[in-house]
């Protein structure tokens, strides 16, 4: 049965004319259909773009996991309604691969607490023991001393008098350090080459969220110059020695991706760069599509083998390393094999090419790695 359409003169999108004939718009693709739909219609419309979407991506799986750079070839020829969208896909399998990180990141922090639980209560029963022992001689030996115990008055008055005095300083010592924060030359954590000593990590911190207060009361405060550097600096110490290493780690871990993400640009610039004056002549999009696909195959790789790992904790440790060694392997053939169909070079130059890029690739990632944790970090919150 036809679909009842209400046409209109022209198109709501793109306001282009359009004959009674038409059902579609044929500058910008949109249907010529009345503005207001019903609940049916909207959740038609829904369906459609969803199972169109999963019809593309189940026929990508197949080609994705088992035939290297059919998927790039495929998109760079113009077959683009058939598969998945590379951006799409690298998307998808890389927010996978981030959640399951965080998953084991999770589970093996949870299982460290219940660990250190563990050995601080198996360390508190022998103590228990020895207490109750204890006591146990004490008033043994009472009951037998108790007809030669002797009281010394002048001993206990001036124990009393010592006890007194210790009390007046302590008294002394708590009401100073409500009024500022105490200089501590021993504490050693410098960061990123400054060394902040703080005495008290808790007290420094609500003096640093105060919002009474003036930076240069905050700085005094804490003996330390009033300078903008000097006040970033001290303000992320205090959150990251606040912080647990939980909260830390899932933030890193939370901007990992865009810092990935960020990469990839460059990695395809310089795969772009290899095939620059090759026989065929090589877009720089045609490598970025390259690029997002292969990492594609890795983050899901590594999705797999992060959730075998996850439900296998408790597994030998030759059993994950083996596991994970050969996953190395599998992705270095599937890159190697999708570089040389797609680019179509012999094997001799391929695996030169491939050498010499894995090696700068390896160097880039770790280098971007490094200064993405380092500036997240500085701008932990």
């Amino acid at each position: 049965m036809a679909k009842k359409r209400q046409k209109l003169p022209d198109c709501l999108n793109c306001k282009t004319a359009l004959p009674e004939d038409h059902n579609f718009c044929p500058k910008c693709g949109q249907e010529n259909d009345q503005k207001i739909k019903s609940v049916y219609s909207y959740l038609d419309d829904s369906f459609h773009d969803w199972f169109a979407f999963d019809n593309r991506l189940w026929r990508s799986i197949v080609p994705f996991l088992f035939r290297p750079a059919y998927l790039t070839k495929a998109y760079c020829q113009g077959r683009r309604q058939d598969f998945i969208t590379p951006l799409r896909l690298y998307l998808t399998v890389s927010v996978l691969c981030f959640f399951a990180i965080s998953l084991l990141i999770g589970e093996a922090t949870s299982t460290q607490d219940n660990m250190n639980k563990k050995l601080n209560e198996l360390e508190t029963k022998p103590k228990k023991k020895e207490e109750k022992q204890a006591k146990k001689d004490s008033l043994a030996k009472k009951d037998v001393s108790n007809t030669k115990i002797v009281l010394d008055i002048k001993d206990t008055l001036n124990k009393k008098d010592t006890l007194g005095k210790k009390n007046v300083e302590k008294k002394k010592k708590k009401k100073s350090s409500k009024l500022a924060i105490e200089f501590d030359e021993d504490d050693d954590f410098s960061f990123f080459g400054e060394k902040l000593p703080i005495k008290d990590y808790e007290k420094a911190k609500k003096i640093l969220d105060s919002k009474t207060l003036s930076r240069q009361q905050k700085m005094d405060s804490l003996h330390l110059p009033n300078t903008f550097w000097k006040y970033t600096l001290v303000k992320q110490k205090v959150r990251i020695v606040q912080s647990t290493p939980m909260e830390l780690t899932n933030y890193i871990m939370n901007k990992l991706p865009i810092v990935m993400f960020f990469l990839l640009p460059f990695f395809a610039w310089l795969l772009h760069i290899f095939y620059l004056f090759s026989k065929r002549k090589y877009y720089y999009v045609e490598s970025l599509v390259f690029t997002l696909h292969t990492h594609s195959f890795v983050f899901f790789t590594f999705f797999i083998a992060l959730l075998v790992t996850y439900f296998n904790i408790g597994a030998k440790a030759d059993f994950i390393g083996a596991m994970w060694g050969w996953l190395v392997l599998i992705n270095m053939v599937y890159i190697f094999a999708a570089q040389k169909r797609f680019y179509g070079q012999g094997y001799f130059w391929t695996f030169v090419k491939y050498s010499i890029y894995s090696f700068i690739y390896v160097i880039t990632l770790f280098t971007g790695l490094l200064i993405g944790m380092l500036l997240t970090v500085f701008f932990f919150y």
